[in-house]
């Protein structure tokens, strides 16, 4: 009873550390192949793509600000790429008015030119840019892709890192990699290439292969796979990381050889009956029910990024609080079931891949 009556006692909570989920487009100048967004279904929620108009973003942002408890930092990021949005600068200019000091957003690098970089770096508050790479290997990076531009990307990423030395700029960088069977022989390039570019410009680094919160550094990002299959995309995870030297060879990486492959890989058959985890006894209660809200681009709020039809979702936020949305009596009873340890009831969680992504301290 006292773990319950701790994770209900809203008062009591840090909320410093909730961050919104803002996805201002779903469209996407890639087809990747371990993104959900794009397979089996013509749509992304069903529905035809939109870019968020700036008038709605604008109540968005306002209500936001008006709830007594409200998210830290904005991160534009779900199923589209925010840099396609031609008023994207402007949504950060009026988010940095409004008084978020964190901004943050997730880019494939493609569309991030130098004319949008120099917009960027003059926004104080931007603080972070995860880059999802995935591979240092231009016909590795093409077939998880589904585009090319490798090339581009890389220059791209270079003229930004010259760019926020001359200005000064205190943006932070995310090389991201998802370990997987299409670059798991090429991590050690991954770090080459990198940590060549971030020392031509003198530039702080570490490599981490987990999720990661810190904005003081510079960051190379291995990531495990989310799939149906999360119990062999751990273990080839965890051989990468010992065969790439970045831990020691004291895990037990018995029948680690699993490859996995992506090609069909999407999000719903991360919840199908073929999930194999062997954790789902000793689940937690879901930190992202608490402190990771997500917005898709017509103001709908829902409780995870994985509920990319919207089967969760709790209301619109062009029409209601957020406050009452998300301290309302649905995400209280979402809540409580988490707690309970009561998973299956939500078919989103009931047998989720990402079970150990979001957890409280």
């Amino acid at each position: 009873m006292t773990r319950k009556k701790n994770l209900l006692d809203y008062k009591n909570m840090n909320w410093n550390k909730m961050v919104m989920f803002m996805e201002i487009t779903d469209y996407c100048n890639a087809n990747c192949i371990m993104c959900g967004a794009h397979r089996e279904k013509k749509y992304p929620h069903n529905r035809p793509k939109t870019l968020m108009p700036f008038d709605d973003f604008k109540k968005i942002i306002e209500n936001i600000v008006s709830s007594p408890i409200r998210p830290s930092a904005i991160v534009y990021s779900w199923l589209g790429e925010s840099l396609l949005h031609p008023e994207f600068p402007e949504f950060l200019k009026f988010s940095h008015e409004s008084g978020f000091t964190n901004q943050q957003f997730n880019t494939n690098g493609l569309a991030l030119t130098p004319e949008v970089v120099d917009k960027l770096v003059e926004i104080e508050s931007l603080k972070r840019i995860h880059l999802s790479l995935d591979s240092a290997v231009a016909n590795d990076w093409q077939k998880i892709k589904g585009v090319s531009g490798f090339e581009k990307v890389i220059d791209n990423i270079k003229y930004l890192l010259k760019v926020r030395e001359q200005t000064g700029s205190d943006i932070n960088l995310i090389f991201a990699y998802i370990v997987q069977s299409k670059n798991f022989k090429n991590g050690g390039k991954f770090i080459e290439l990198i940590s060549s570019m971030l020392n031509d410009v003198d530039c702080e680094f570490k490599i981490a292969w987990d999720v990661v919160h810190e904005h003081d550094r510079d960051i190379i990002l291995f990531s495990r796979l989310l799939t149906a299959s999360q119990g062999d995309a751990n273990k080839l995870h965890k051989r990468f990381l010992v065969e790439n030297g970045l831990i020691e060879n004291n895990v037990d990486l018995e029948s680690s050889d699993t490859i996995i492959e992506t090609d069909q890989i999407t999000v719903e058959n991360r919840f199908s009956d073929q999930y194999s985890a062997d954790t789902l006894q000793k689940r937690s209660p879901c930190a992202s029910l608490w402190f990771m809200p997500n917005v898709d681009s017509t103001g709908k709020l829902t409780i995870c990024c994985h509920d990319i039809n919207l089967q969760h979702s709790i209301g619109n936020l062009k029409e209601t609080s957020f406050e009452k949305l998300w301290f309302g009596e649905t995400m209280e009873k979402y809540r409580n079931q988490h707690i309970n340890g009561d998973f299956n009831n939500i078919k989103l969680c009931s047998k989720c891949g990402g079970i150990e992504h979001f957890t409280f301290e």
